[in-house]
């Protein structure tokens, strides 16, 4: 049987043998919240949802916005890990608030500075860690990427200089995780959405060409991603490749039929 208890505060949350057992470590979620152990729940359906193939991280979102399982985790009071996740999906509520209240404008600059305390927090989570966990990377990635929203939802051309700032500290985290898990397709999921920022940021082919590389390697893992194969389509529209667009554009149809 499959478990993955945390013996002592400070102990990795354990998980399948092959990190790329991504059905062992789901039924570790539905395992984990039967045993009544929340913050490993959350540990696992996080690592789903950052790094796992598509199907996988959307059945593991359900958990992320399962108020008893967030509620019961931060009770916990883990640290480490767990905090990271946290603070990221709180940061998400945050932006999902700011797009439903319809006064993103004034909301903006608030929302802003309570995701930049979130990641600070996230931050010295991770720091009294010391560990290199490819969760705690991917949450702070997604936790970068959400600042990114919120400052780009301000509509101020001045902030371009924050985004990109904001955006490189995303692609550092994501490249992070991609060099400890190279086969995970989710964290190029990741990396593909900064770099395709950061090239609509400095409109730089070279950018263009990074954002293209970083899809190719999460699709190579993950060629049923029907959004991953949409996003390659535009980024070659986007770099001016025009054959490849073809290509692609006629690979998403076939789909579609």
């Amino acid at each position: 049987m499959l478990t993955c208890t945390v013996l002592r505060a400070g102990e990795p949350y354990r998980g399948p043998q092959d990190r790329y057992d991504y059905l062992a470590r789901e039924r570790l979620v539905t395992s984990s919240r039967r045993a009544g152990e929340y913050d490993a729940a959350l540990y696992h359906a996080a690592w789903l949802y950052w790094l796992a193939p598509r199907e996988y991280a959307e059945r593991a979102e359900k958990v992320l916005v399962d108020r008893q399982v967030l509620d019961r985790a931060r009770r916990a009071g883990r640290e480490g890990p767990v905090g990271v996740v946290l603070a990221a999906v709180e940061a998400r509520r945050v932006r999902l608030d700011v797009c439903l209240s319809g006064r993103v404008e004034s909301q903006a600059p608030v929302r802003e500075e309570r995701i930049t305390n979130l990641i600070a927090r996230a931050e010295a989570a991770q720091a009294r860690s010391g560990e290199s966990d490819p969760v705690v990377r991917g949450a702070l990635a997604d936790l970068y990427l959400t600042l990114d929203d919120i400052i780009s939802l301000s509509g101020s051309p001045a902030r371009v200089k924050a985004r990109k700032q904001t955006l490189r500290r995303a692609v550092a985290a994501a490249e992070a995780v991609t060099q400890s898990l190279p086969n995970a397709p989710g964290a190029y999921r990741l990396l593909t959405v900064a770099r395709a920022r950061l090239a609509e940021l400095s409109d730089d082919p070279e950018e263009w060409d990074l954002a293209i590389t970083a899809c190719a390697h999460a699709l190579a893992p993950d060629p049923d991603d029907a959004a991953l194969c949409e996003t390659m389509w535009g980024l070659h529209l986007r770099a001016g490749h025009w054959e490849e667009a073809k290509r692609w554009q006629s690979r998403c149809e076939k789909r579609m039929r």
